[in-house]
């Protein structure tokens, strides 16, 4: 459909430009360049939004990679352990997939002291409040393997942002918009500011 679009966009500015030439009367030519100029805008917002619904519909395909229960089993160690939080020390919000769990990551990094009671006061009753904290304690025996835990959370959230980097650059191969290197050098220069971590690579 969007070809299809695009080739009727092709024809209407071929049209135009014949038609501009053959009307002699300024009048009459003016009129017509302005109902063409409004017949092309329309038709390229409608190519505009047929692309973005495109993409939309192949992003919503997508499952991205992520664990509910690694999540949970992070923080729920990090709650449980006042030191667990320096064990991990090279994970950010960002790695984590859900937004509930991103906002009390970031709570435990804002406090002095790590635990329930400490969260909790800063989480008030979002994300569940202090019912949930208590849930993902619940789900933790140690935190003897959380570094392995964190590897594997932040290999998931490269693994999110890689797929994102690819539907990007798909889209822009598809619309033959920009230079192909200019493509792979963008490409490349995105890899480089995925936040591994500072440990993560050397592990």
């Amino acid at each position: 459909m969007i070809t299809e679009a695009e080739n009727l966009l092709s024809e209407l500015k071929d049209e135009a430009l014949k038609m501009d030439a053959y009307i002699k009367d300024d009048t009459k030519r003016q009129n017509y360049r302005q109902l063409k100029e409004r017949q092309l805008l329309t038709l390229q917002n409608i190519i505009i939004a047929l692309e973005e619904k495109e993409q939309s519909i192949f992003e919503k395909s997508i499952t991205f990679p992520h664990s509910k229960d690694l999540e949970q089993v992070i923080l729920g160690a990090i709650l449980l352990d006042n030191n667990a939080r320096d064990k991990v020390n090279f994970l950010s919000p960002e790695h984590f997939y859900f937004d509930n769990h991103k906002l009390i990551f970031e709570l435990c990094q804002s406090v002095e002291v790590v635990d329930i009671i400490t969260v909790a006061e800063k989480l008030k009753y979002r994300c569940g409040g202090p019912a949930y904290l208590a849930e993902l304690t619940n789900r933790v025996g140690s935190a003897a393997n959380l570094e392995y835990h964190a590897r594997i959370l932040i290999q998931k959230h490269v693994q999110r942002e890689l797929i994102k980097t690819s539907v990007e650059m798909i889209n822009t191969i598809m619309s033959d918009t920009e230079d192909v290197f200019e493509t792979v050098r963008g490409l490349i220069q995105n890899i480089k500011k995925f936040n591994v971590g500072k440990q993560i690579i050397r592990q």
